[in-house]
């Protein structure tokens, strides 16, 4: 089972691939998160909510048309439990 910290780091290299980030910088400001933010889930540092991180990135993947689930062959249910 995938972890939350490696969950995160998908979604950004899907962002990157799709020509939407080419930076963390442009990857929170993609989601809306300040870059300190996005840089302490990216270390799942335990000093942000790393759902609150996950959620938002994957809402902006959606609203960009782009289909992670289908991308990295998983589908996110909620149902994650990885720390």
């Amino acid at each position: 089972m995938e972890t939350k910290k490696t969950r995160l780091n998908q979604l950004y290299q899907i962002a990157r691939a799709h020509g939407l980030a080419h930076s963390k910088g442009d990857f929170a400001s993609l989601i809306g998160v300040e870059s300190s933010s996005l840089s302490h889930a990216l270390k799942d540092d335990g000093k942000i909510k790393i759902d609150n991180v996950i959620n938002k990135a994957e809402h902006a993947l959606m609203k960009a048309g782009i289909d992670y689930g289908t991308v990295t062959g998983q589908i996110r249910d909620g149902s994650d439990t990885a720390s």
